[in-house]
This record gives structure tokens, sequence and C-alpha cells, in this order.
């Protein structure tokens, strides 16, 4: 397989055989039982010298820096094209490319990760050939986490910023696998004791993260000495952030003044299976916790983690009724819901609320095989009562066996089959009243989850569970003020599609 900076070739087999799931550190180094605190960095690792020693040394992690810039003062005098190389600004000049960096790791066989800091979108965007290649050309089996400075932060950070959009996503669409790292850019004097991390860096970290629909676990890099002086914003941020973010809590400069025993107490709450110390050792060794994780019973509660269960049969009135009552006593509302079709909860939802009928690709409304059918299905003003009486139609001609000479399907997933044409339809109902609703922005979508490997399918399917629950995610999170989508048939690969026309994608 040729590959150019220009040009790449991807032949689709070899991407699942890249990798199979989004492994983490803990995956990758079973020795620290899941306590990520003890995960050792090596950091600016950006000549071949220091690439030599770091391969050799006992650390986990090599942490690089990118810019654009030339292997010597010569090429940039000559004007010859910038191109990805490992170096902090100011500095672009250096004697190790990011190609160079990549190719002799890849070759040494060492029991590591990476961590490429980029500090530019175009060092990113003249970069992005190169992580193609390092996943589709060769076998990767080591971690590769991928960062930039995203939104501005404290204090007064006049640093450019790596453009969010285009960063997130570039990851979240050609490197799946990798770890999204993002933080803040950030200014602090020698020996000041001001700045943390404000409610708004965090909301507008979050909102950046929603606005482009990131749902898969990010490490956010928090700068130590405002993550000790904002415990209560850091909780917050995890816990409003994808499941399995985590922290990595990073200090770089002597001159700053780290609360160490702040620290320690954020490390407790968070807990050590979410906190990675980027810290000087003099720092890590004078920090006092308790080493909890954040299954710890005193932590589950603080963020929000802890589920409940409640019996509910949707056959039975009163056990609707009961579990109703229980939700509106408990909780006032509803902010999320994933089901089935679940009506009689709808008086429950909050504004701004999502809905997500879980729908399947057999739900197509094409699978339909007469036309008649299919056009009272797809009718834009097809009512409640008539979608109820169509499906009684269905049970009474496939209880006199006459159902596939009425023009239903036949096969045997027919009942499954007519079941998700069913909720499919229904929603488009439910769409349309909700538009009428006088709770603002309460959006419902049908979503089509993937073939999954579950007991149901006899683990028959080729995507797992975490795969199968993004586009639900997806459309459970919807931002307030969403266009689109809203009543659509959205796939499993977050395409929205034309339930009523097609053509549905090849692919479940």
């Amino acid at each position: 397989m040729k590959w150019t900076e220009n040009t790449w070739f991807f032949v689709g087999k070899y991407r699942n055989s890249v990798m199979a799931h989004h492994e983490t550190l803990a995956d990758y180094f079973p020795e620290i039982k899941g306590d990520l605190t003890k995960v050792t960095w090596v950091h600016a690792v950006n000549t071949l010298e220091k690439l030599a020693d770091a391969l050799n040394g006992k650390a986990l992690m090599i942490e690089a820096d990118i810019v654009l810039g030339w292997k010597s003062e010569e090429d940039r005098k000559n004007k010859t094209k910038p191109l990805p190389v490992m170096a902090h600004p100011p500095a672009v000049i250096s004697n190790l490319t990011l190609a160079e960096f990549l190719e002799t790791f890849m070759q040494s066989g060492a029991r590591k990760g990476i961590k490429l800091d980029f500090k530019s979108r175009g060092a990113f965007a003249a970069s992005e050939w190169l992580i193609e290649k390092l996943y589709y050309e060769k076998y990767r089996d080591f971690p590769v986490w991928l960062n930039a400075d995203i939104v501005p932060g404290p204090v007064n950070a006049t640093a450019h910023v790596v453009d969010p959009d285009y960063f997130l996503s570039s990851c979240f669409t050609k490197f799946p696998y990798s770890t999204i790292s993002v933080g803040w850019t950030t200014k602090l004097e020698p020996g000041s004791l001001e700045g943390v991390y404000s409610k708004e860096d965090v909301d507008l970290m979050t909102d950046v993260l929603s606005n482009n629909m990131i749902t898969m676990p990010v490490t956010f890099a928090v700068r130590a000495a405002f993550a000790a002086r904002s415990i209560e914003r850091m909780i917050a941020l995890i816990d409003t952030s994808p499941p399995g973010s985590t922290l990595t809590i990073w200090s770089s400069v002597a001159s700053d003044v780290i609360d160490v025993a702040a620290l320690g107490r954020l490390i407790d709450e968070i807990g050590i299976d979410r906190v990675y110390l980027d810290l000087p050792n003099d720092i890590i060794k004078n920090l006092n916790h308790s080493r909890k994780t954040s299954s710890s019973p005193t932590i589950k509660p603080l963020l929000g983690l802890k589920a409940e269960f409640h019996q509910l049969d949707i056959d039975d009135i009163q056990s609707i009724t009961n579990f109703a009552n229980f939700i509106k006593k408990t909780h006032g509302g509803i902010d999320v819901l994933v089901n089935n079709a679940a009506i009689a909860l709808f008086p429950l939802l909050r504004p701004h609320a999502r809905v997500v009928n879980v729908s399947s690709a057999v739900g197509f409304l094409q699978n339909i095989p007469d036309a008649d059918l299919k056009k009272k299905l797809g009718d834009p003003n097809l009512t409640l009562n008539d979608l109820t009486s169509l499906m009684k139609q269905y049970i009474s001609e496939a209880r006199a066996g006459t159902h596939g000479e009425a023009g239903w399907p036949s096969n045997m997933y027919c009942n499954y089959t007519v079941s998700k044409v069913g909720v499919s339809a229904l929603t488009r109902i439910q769409h349309r009243e909700f538009l009428e609703d006088p709770r603002e922005d309460i959006v419902i979508n049908h979503v089509h989850p993937g073939y999954v490997a579950t007991d149901m399918t006899e683990h028959l399917g080729p995507h797992t569970v975490e795969e199968g629950s993004d586009a639900i995610t997806y459309a459970a999170l919807l931002p307030a003020g969403t266009k689109s989508p809203k009543g659509d048939f959205i796939w499993r690969d977050r395409q929205i599609i034309d339930w009523v026309n097609g053509p549905a994608p090849a692919f479940y």
C-alpha cells in the first residue's frame, strides 16, 4: 500500500483488524491495576537523542510536541515547505520530524504509549495523513493520545487555541480508537496565587464537546495549580462529560504554586481510576490521598453514577402508574427517555427533554412489501388511531396466517419487522405532537443501533455494545435548540436516513 501526504488508500477490512475497541491505559498496562496515578511520563521528547533515551527509559508514556517547522535553519532560509516537526513554540527547528518520530517508535517495539501535543491547527492538519498511516498501514497495538488546547482558560491566556471544531471532528471521524486529550490555554505568573477554572471555563469546554457530538471518553489536561483551587469545578466537569472521561493533572513550570493538600483531596474526590498525574516527582511524593477509585461508595453518589432500579411491567397499567408516580415524586420529571415508545411517561418530560425510540434496520419502511401499506404507514399525516388500526390489522392477519397475502412481511422476522416499523411510524407522529407541545424544545428521534453482539443476537452481531450505544447516546444528548435531527431516523453511524423513501445503507 502506497502512502503520500496528498493521497492515501484505505481498505476497509483493515480497519477492524487495527483495534477492536477503544483501549485504555489501564487495559494496556495491567501492572498499574487500574490506578491511573501510577502511569509515568517523559516530556518534550522533541529530538532524536531524547527519543532514544525515552525508548530505553522506564516511563510508560512518551509526550512530544508538534509544530509546523523545518529540520534545519537552511531549510527555513530556502523557504522549503514546512512540515510537522517535534518542537515546542517558539522553536520551529528540530532534527526530528513527526514521520521520523513515529517510524522510530514503531520499529523500536517499545511497550509504551505516545501523546502527541499539537500546537496549532496547521500542525495537526499537516499531521493527519501520518496518523492515518500509523493506524491503517501498520498494525498498531499501543496507546495513542492526541492532545490540543482547544479553548482559552485562566488567567487571561494569550496563546492561540487549536480550532476545536476541526480538531474534534477529525479525531472523532478519523481516529476513533485514539484518546482525545483536550485542555485550556493557560497563563500563570511565577509565584502567583491567582487563577481558577471558572464555571465559564468548564461550560465552554463541555459545550464544545457537546456541539461536536463527542460521546467517547476524553481526558482533560488541567494545570495543577488551577485544578487544586477548583475542586468543585473539576468534579462538575467529570460529572457532565462522557462516561469514562478522566483528568490529566499537569505541571511543567517549577514556579507554579500548587496546593498539594488540595490536590490530594481532588484526587480522592475523582478517584485514582480517573486521574492521571503528569507532575514533577517531588510533587507526587508529597501527595497524600486515599487511593480510592470512582467506584468507592463515597464517590458514586457525588458523581451521579448511582443507578436506581424500579419495577415496570409495560403490560400492566397499575405498574406503569406506580413507576410514573415514583419518577415524579423522586426526580420531578424526565430529561432523557430511551425506550420502545413509553407514551405513558410523556407527561413527565421536562422542557428540552430528549426521547430516543429504539428502532432497527428491519424497521425501515421499505421492508414492508405492499405499496399501499407503505403509503399508509409513511403518510406524513398518519394519526395514532390510524397506526393502531394498522397494527391490529397485522396481528389479526398474522394469527390467521394470511399476513403475507395481505402485503405484510412473511419471513421468520416478520413480527419483529412490523413492530419496529410501528415504532418508527409512531415516532413521526410523536414528533408532530411535540412540535405543538407547550413544553419547549422536546426532541424525539428513532435510532437503528446496529447489529450488536448481545444475548438476543446470540453474539453474532459485528458491533460491540459500546458501538451500538453511540447513535442512541448521540440522540439522547442533543444540545438545546437542536434543529436537526428532529423526528428523524438515525442510523448507527449517526447518518440521518429518509425512513420513507430510503435508501438505507447497505451495512448493519
